[in-house]
């Protein structure tokens, strides 16, 4: 999975694609379901890269679900983050899509009371809300996790989110 960020990285997507995958095939074989997590969001931002538009969303979604299914809050994050960039927004011009899987995991955050879920896809939803030009919403979630959310990184993230927000807002 490295070997394949660092082909991507040098914008040496199509010789990234098949170590991604190999990646991806390895970490299923040996079981290894937070890796999986990564070497799906990899492979879909690879995917996006290329212009494997369809492709790229079906492997973000499947590498969500795990992420879902064994609770990877941060995994949600980065899928949700890069399903967005690499899919919906550059190549469908689907701004809101992403906004519509956030806010069905935020129902299932809300009913199983997981605060982290809560908070990560608070901050999901306002580098989203900065795509749309909604900056008034997005400093309105990024003071939310100032104030209430005792996390340091998240604290400094949602700053930078609001700070950006201000920024285009003028």
């Amino acid at each position: 999975r490295r070997l394949a960020i660092t082909y991507s990285n040098q914008y040496q997507d199509a010789d990234a694609l098949p170590i991604a995958v190999e990646a991806l095939q390895a970490v299923q074989k040996v079981g290894d379901l937070l890796d999986e997590v990564h070497a799906f969001n990899v492979l879909g931002i690879i995917q996006g890269r290329l212009g494997m538009v369809e492709d790229a969303e079906t492997t973000f979604l499947k590498g969500l679900q795990l992420a879902e299914s064994i609770g990877n809050e941060v995994g949600i994050q980065w899928i949700l983050n890069n399903i967005s960039g690499y899919a919906y927004c550059w190549h469908l011009g689907e701004y809101t899509k992403t906004l519509h899987l956030i806010e069905d995991l935020e129902e299932k955050a809300r009913l199983e009371n997981n605060k982290s879920l809560k908070i990560n896809l608070v901050l999901v939803k306002a580098f989203e809300l900065i795509r749309l030009g909604q900056y008034a919403q997005t400093i309105e979630l990024c003071e939310f996790v100032m104030t209430l959310h005792s996390v340091v990184g998240d604290q400094i993230y949602a700053f930078n989110l609001g700070l950006t927000a201000l920024m285009f807002a003028e």
